[in-house]
């Protein structure tokens, strides 16, 4: 099972879609792109790609940042809002996606993800553990 990732930076670039589909290979399970620099004013439509799904976007704006990411279609899978990364002015916004991906009786937990050179390692650690802990945790109020 193949998975791609690639900084794209700037998908809406004239051009660059089309290269980008034609060098993909349908082969691909999932296909994780940072940096597509898109927000709302560039279409779902626009970013379709045979063989694979509706692709999940996280958009900034047309400056910086952004996330899409891509699954095969025969491959169940759907996006988990409940994780959310918080923003501060120091360490920035946390940029990430998190995918349920189903392979039968086995369940992936996939993060598409970008952290830039002037985050801090362990700022971007730390919130994606705490993250992953908070959000998986069940309260039972008696």
């Amino acid at each position: 099972m193949l998975f791609g990732n690639l900084n794209i930076c700037s998908l809406g670039q004239d051009g660059k879609f089309d290269g980008l589909r034609y060098i993909i290979d349908t082969n691909l399970a999932v296909l994780v792109l940072t940096e597509t620099h898109l927000d709302s004013t560039f279409p779902e439509g626009n970013f379709s790609i045979g063989g694979l799904s509706k692709p999940y976007r996280l958009d900034r704006n047309k400056k910086g940042g952004g996330i899409m990411i891509y699954v095969r279609q025969d491959i169940p899978s759907k996006q988990l809002r409940k994780y959310t990364f918080p923003h501060t002015e120091e360490n920035g916004p946390i940029e990430g996606i998190f995918v349920e991906l189903n392979f039968g009786k086995t369940k992936w937990l996939l993060l598409g993800s970008y952290h830039p050179p002037s985050q801090s390692d362990d700022y971007f650690l730390v919130q994606l553990v705490m993250e992953l802990i908070y959000s998986s945790m069940t309260i039972f109020f008696l």
